[in-house]
Parts: structure tokens; C-alpha cells; sequence
């Protein structure tokens, strides 16, 4: 789930640059007189907008389902990417208007101006707003795209083959663009570009074969109100099409509530069973109606004890009185390494057992306590074992670490030697906890880093540079200093704090900038979104590290990273 999230989020974050590109670009145009060649041109790039609009729609849909616990942060997000599409489109369609207007007065003026004239000017230079979802090849979708663009485009008999062709071509992409890439774009050829692309998707037993199985493929769901209705739109849309394409979908529906009920979760498909024996004779078989009825009705219930859950919330927490958006839109998280008393990478703290500002782990006073004393000590306070905090046990306990000693589920300086243990001091353990570990000798912890190549563009040359990996990480960080040397171009960030383990807070300059990586080891190369920070880790390994106790299997350790 991780990583469909993350894929969504680049991609939103891709149609949220093209955005503010497009809008940069009006901005540039704003009071200027534009040829005919430069309106169809932003006729068409509008167009082209409107399409962005959809899959960004579709995108952010995705993500709402996956990000349910920060549901409220995503719908601002939504409302910001909105505004800023229609702010854009807003632009586009008056700076077209006024062209427009300026073209058609001046051909009054010249006393050529013919109302025939006009229609073919202004469906010349300002194509009409058209909104088509692009089709990519995938049967499925050809449908939809097929129907919808013969009644909006391809039947309009005010559009001409060139505009046409503009049109179709804007709307294609991938394998369903190759189809009609070979054929230049004029008015001639229209009808056979639309021949050639209904020629290789109106195979009939192609499109019945693939949306039979996305039916059968529908993926096992969660108790969620959007699982469900998302279950009920993509039933629908496929059965829709294949009554289109003749299929007798009228008598199956027992075969589709078979199918379906199945990939419900435990608690939904009991609750189904109850319905069929409420609503549903004995002698009779459910039909398709009564399980989409009983799934909406599902689906509604799960949406208001969730937003109930939310309300307690809310009410229970006087820091949302100011707003949920504030809290949740400045974080994100990170185990970013941090050395004692490193105060960029840390937050207030007091500790239980001396009432100073650090973790309870690092009080000295504690550590010169003997073990039995700081066993005792723990008890009387209530204390978690692991972590040495209060509230919770540690069966409940959240953080990750066990003792570095036997690694069983105790803080390390809780630990009581045995005749089996390895000479390890207890006292030399690292108190700098938030960490990610690779190996671990008597006194230090080694991290996980490579060599990477960084883009320059100011000198257009890579330059090689550290990273540190940590897979635990929801963001990049890159430091301000390489920011400087590499002369990047930063934005405004809503990330406003990083969150480590044990809630280590790192305060942020809310500076966002891409950066372009490349592996030294391969051809691979990818362009990534870092937050600006002053530092990532303090200076480690704080001493020289021996490796002459390490295996010899790791002297030549070759490390190939995908990011």
C-alpha cells in the first residue's frame, strides 16, 4: 500500500508542476495581442488542461481511499490543486475571448466580416471546451472513449477534419497513439486515423474477454465506505459494457454476487448473509438489485461511524478546536540519525526520573544506578520496559528496538548479565536512538550510506555526494549547504516538521526543492522531491571503527540501490 501511495503522490505531483507551468505560461501572455497561430495553439493546450483535470481527479480519488486517517489533510489538498485549475482554465478562456473579440472587430472594420465567417473563425482559433478522459490502449476503456468522443467530437459536423484530428490526437497516448503516429496530421487523413483506431480496438471478443476479467480480478477489500463503493461503480461500469457489447448480463446475476460477495470482508459478508434472510424469501435467489442496494446501504453505514469515530476525536483533543489542517498538514516521517545534545534534531524533553530536559534513557543519574535499582526503579514507576515511558506495557509498546545484548523485549540497560553473553558493557550502549542500524559493534553504530551522482544545472555536470539510506523514511532531506553548491532552485513546503522515533521533532524551514539522481553503478536515473534541512545527522562514527572483526565476506561489499 506504501508504495501505491507513493506512486500516486508523484504522479499528483507531477499534474500539480504541469499545472503551475501552464499558468506561468499565461501569465506571459496576459495583455499581449496573439496571432491565430498562437491562440489554436492555447486552444488546444487548454483542452489538454481539462483532460490533466480528469486524471488528477482520478488520481486524488486513490489516494483519499488509501489515506483514510488523513482524510482531512488530502481534501485540502484537493481544494488547492482545484483552484489552481481553475484559475488557470479561468485565464486561458479569457485571454482566448479577447483574442477572439480583437480578430472578429477587425474583420468588421475591413467590411469582409461574414456571419458564415464567424463560425468557422471562432471554432478555428478557439476549439470548444471538450473534456474526454485520454485512452491508452487499454480494451476496457476503449468503450467509453469510443462513444464519448463520436458524440462530442466525431459527429460534430461544425468541427473540421483538422480540428478533429488535433482533438484525437490530444486524447491518445501510449499503445492506442502509435496506431495513427505514422500519419500526418491534416484534414484528409482524419477519417482514416479514426478508421485505422477503430479497426484495432472494435474487436469484439477482446473487449467481452477484458472486461469479464476485471470482474473476476477485483481485488479482496477492506471495511471501508469507499471500498464499497468503488466495488459498486466498477461492477456496474463492466456489466454496463457488456450489455453493450450484447451480452446476456441479465441472467447473471447470480454468477456476479458469487463472484463479488466472496472479495467482501468477514464482517460485510455477515452482514449480507442477515440480509438475504431479512429481505429475501427462502425459495427465492437474491438478485443483483438487492446485493447493490445492500452494498450502498453498507457502505453508508460505514461512512457515518466514521465520521462519528472523527467527531469523538475532535471533541476529545483541544488542539482541533484551531483546526485539523494545522496539525496535520507540518509533518512527516523520519528516523533521521541525531547525536546527544544535538539540537537540530531534537525536542524538548523531560525525564521522568531527574525532571531534566532529556529522555528518560539518557539521564545519567539512572545509567549509575545498578541494574536491580533501575529494574526497581521502572516498576515503581510504572514504567514500559522497552521504551521507559509510561501508559502502556510492553506488549503495547510501539518502539521497534530491543535490547542490543540478547534482543529480547527489554531496554539494554535493563539488562542483567549472564554467563552467555558477549563482553558488551552495558554503559557504553549509544543513547543517540533515533537511528537506523546496519551493524553494530562494542561502542558504535555504523549507518547504511552510498555514493550518488547529483545533478548540477549550473554547471550541467554531476557531482558524487553521500546519501544517507533509511528505508523508514516517508520523505528526502537534502542539506542546505549541498542546496547551495549545486545552486538549486527551491519552493515553499507545507512539511513544516519531521517526526522520528519516540516522536523526536525536527523543525523545518518549509523549503522544498527536486533534485536529479543518478546511480553510479547503472544507467538509472530519477528526479526526486528533497526537504531543505540544515542538518541530516550529527558527525558519526564519533570514533574510529575497527573492521578487522567483521567477516570477510563483507570486505567487498558491492551495494546496488534502486530508488
Amino acid at each position: 500500500m506504501e508504495a501505491k501511495y507513493k506512486t500516486l503522490n508523484l504522479k499528483r505531483a507531477s499534474i500539480r508542476g504541469r499545472v503551475t507551468k501552464f499558468n506561468n505560461h499565461l501569465e506571459e501572455l496576459k495583455g499581449k495581442k496573439l496571432t491565430p497561430t498562437e491562440v489554436s495553439v492555447l486552444s488546444q493546450r487548454l483542452v489538454k488542461l481539462e483532460t490533466l483535470f480528469g486524471e488528477f481527479d482520478s488520481v486524488q480519488n486513490q489516494i483519499e481511499a488509501l489515506e483514510e486517517n488523513n482524510l482531512s489533510l488530502e481534501l485540502d489538498t484537493r481544494e488547492v490543486i482545484e483552484q489552481a485549475f481553475h484559475n488557470s482554465i479561468a485565464l486561458a478562456q479569457e485571454i482566448i475571448s479577447v483574442s477572439s473579440t480583437t480578430k472578429k472587430s477587425s474583420l468588421q472594420h475591413s467590411s469582409i466580416y461574414t456571419a458564415d465567417e464567424d463560425d468557422h473563425e471562432v471554432i478555428g482559433f478557439r476549439l470548444p471546451v471538450i473534456k474526454i478522459n485520454k485512452f491508452d490502449g487499454t480494451f476496457n476503456k476503449w468503450l467509453e472513449f469510443r462513444d464519448t468522443f463520436s458524440s462530442l467530437i466525431h459527429n460534430n459536423t461544425k468541427i473540421k477534419n483538422i480540428h478533429k484530428f488535433h482533438y484525437l490526437n490530444s486524447y491518445l497516448e501510449g499503445e492506442a497513439a502509435r496506431v495513427i503516429c505514422n500519419l500526418e496530421v491534416c484534414d484528409n487523413n482524419y477519417p482514416e486515423a479514426w478508421s485505422l483506431l477503430c479497426e484495432r480496438f472494435n474487436n469484439i471478443r477482446q473487449l467481452v474477454n477484458n472486461h469479464l476479467k476485471s470482474l473476476f480480478n477485483i481485488e479482496p477489500l477492506r471495511e471501508s465506505d469507499k471500498s464499497l463503493r468503488f466495488l459498486v461503480d466498477h461492477v456496474t461500469k463492466n456489466l454496463r459494457a457488456l450489455n453493450t457489447l450484447k451480452q446476456p448480463t441479465d441472467h447473471w446475476d447470480t454468477l456476479i454476487i458469487f463472484i463479488v460477495s466472496a472479495k467482501l470482508d468477514s464482517n460485510t459478508r455477515v452482514k449480507w448473509e442477515e440480509y438475504i434472510q431479512a429481505n429475501v424469501n427462502a425459495s427465492d435467489m437474491p438478485s443483483l438489485d438487492d446485493f447493490m442496494t445492500f452494498i450502498k446501504g453498507r457502505a453508508e453505514v460505514l461512512e457515518s461511524v466514521y465520521r462519528s469515530k472523527q467527531d469523538k476525536k475532535i471533541k476529545s483533543n483541544p488542539n482541533h478546536n484551531q483546526g485539523v489542517k494545522q496539525n496535520l498538514v507540518s509533518h512527516t516521517k523520519s528516523f533521521v540519525s541525531a547525536e546527544q545534545g544535538d539540537s537540530s534534531a531534537t525536542a524538548p524533553h523531560k525525564c521522568i526520573f531527574c525532571g531534566q530536559g532529556h529522555r528518560n534513557y539518557e539521564c545519567s543519574q539512572f545509567q549509575s544506578k545498578s541494574i536491580d535499582d533501575r529494574l526497581s526503579l521502572v516498576s515503581e514507576l510504572k514504567l514500559c520496559p522497552n521504551c521507559l515511558r509510561k501508559g502502556h506495557n510492553t506488549r503495547a509498546c510501539k518502539l521497534p528496538g530491543t535490547c542490543k545484548i540478547c534482543k529480547k523485549r527489554h531496554n539494554t540497560f535493563l539488562h542483567k548479565p549472564t554467563d552467555s553473553d558477549t563482553n558488551v558493557a552495558v554503559t557504553n550502549v549509544a543513547v543517540s536512538e533515533p537511528v537506523s542500524m546496519s551493524a553494530v559493534s562494542a561502542s558504535e553504530t555504523l549507518l547504511c550510506t552510498a555514493l550518488v551522482d547529483i545533478f548540477n544545472p549550473k554547471t550541467i555536470n554531476y557531482i558524487t555526494t553521500k546519501a544517507l539510506l533509511d528505508n523508514g523514511s516517508q520523505s528526502s532531506f537534502i542539506t542546505e549547504s549541498l542546496k547551495s553548491k549545486l545552486n538549486l532552485t527551491s519552493s515553499t513546503s507545507d512539511v513544516r516538521n519531521v517526526v522520528g522515533i519516540c516522536n523526536t521533532i525536527v523543525k523545518l524551514n518549509a523549503e522544498r526543492c527536486n533534485v536529479r539522481i543518478h546511480s553510479k553503478v547503472g544507467s538509472f536515473s530519477v528526479m526526486t522531491s528533497c526537504l531543505v534541512i540544515p542538518q541530516i545527522s550529527g558527525k558519526i562514527p564519533k570514533s574510529l571503527v575497527s573492521i578487522t572483526h567483521l567477516n570477510k565476506q563483507f570486505d567487498r561489499l558491492t551495494v546496488v540501490i534502486q530508488f
